[in-house]
Formats: C-alpha cells, structure tokens, sequence
C-alpha cells in the first residue's frame, strides 16, 4: 500500500467503514487494511459480534 491508499484507509476508518469495506474499496484484503493502520497508530475497534440465527431461523 501507498502512503496515500494508508491516509485513505485511515480517513475512512475514522469515519466508521469496516477494515473489510475499505479493503474491498481499495483493493485489498482486510488483514492488510488493518495491518496498515495499526502501523501508523491508528487504534482498531473490536470486531463487531456475528449475527445469531434464532430459533426459527431468523436473524436477531
């Protein structure tokens, strides 16, 4: 990654897009996303809890 896709993926970051989102924007994978950040100080948020089917199925 460039030092600018870096800045951008920060900025997005910051603006609450997801390591994945920004990866698949940029053209690359999460785990490099997150990498990048975490080199250049930004504090990463924990990762969001799977949705779990409930007992019929759906979604809660």
């Amino acid at each position: 990654m460039t030092d600018t896709h870096v800045a951008l993926a920060a900025a997005l970051y910051e603006q609450g897009l997801s390591s994945a989102a920004i990866g698949q924007r940029l053209g690359f994978d999460n785990h490099t996303i997150l990498k990048a950040l975490r080199g250049c100080g930004v504090a990463i948020r924990r990762a969001a809890s799977p949705r779990q089917k409930d007992h019929t199925g759906g979604v809660t």
